[in-house]
């Protein structure tokens, strides 16, 4: 919940002490990917386990190019929703009947028949009971929805 310019940043590790966040740097190669990459694993209490690849690349901005193994490009400039499967016609209509504009959506997969993900970064703020609904439509295997801290 820190701001870029939060004093509070240089005590960050103590923070996350403090909440019970335990974490370990170390190197890895992560290929040809831009300068200043980052692979961030999370292992959550419920055993399961998420992973983020990105880059710092300048002004404070960053460019998340892998969320668990899928490709993506998510700046989190803008409230995003993350779909891993899905069928893009009922995800964009169930928007629209949430009243959600589509600002931009970028839609990938690994192989033919393979898993798609989709990308789609909304004008405004969605709704938390929206990442539910989303959940129910048919083919859909996963929702993640990223929030974008808008005191900047």
């Amino acid at each position: 919940g820190f701001l870029a310019d939060d004093e509070r940043l240089k005590d960050a590790y103590e923070y996350a002490r403090l909440q019970g966040i335990k974490y370990e740097f170390y190197e890895t190669d992560l290929g040809d990917v831009h300068e200043n990459p980052c692979l961030i694993t999370f292992y959550n209490t419920d055993g399961t386990k998420s992973e983020v690849q990105g880059s710092s690349i300048g002004g404070g901005r960053i460019l998340i190019t892998k969320l668990d193994g899928a490709d993506t490009e998510i700046t989190a400039e803008q409230p995003t929703i993350v779909i891993k499967r899905g069928v893009i016609n009922s995800v964009t209509q169930l928007l629209a009947w949430q009243g959600i504009n589509i600002a931009v959506m970028r839609l990938s997969r690994d192989d033919k028949g393979g898993t798609a993900t989709t990308v789609i970064e909304t004008d405004e703020v969605f709704p938390e009971h929206i990442k539910p609904l989303l959940e129910q439509l048919d083919g859909v295997n996963e929702v993640r929805l990223i929030y974008v801290d808008d005191e900047e």
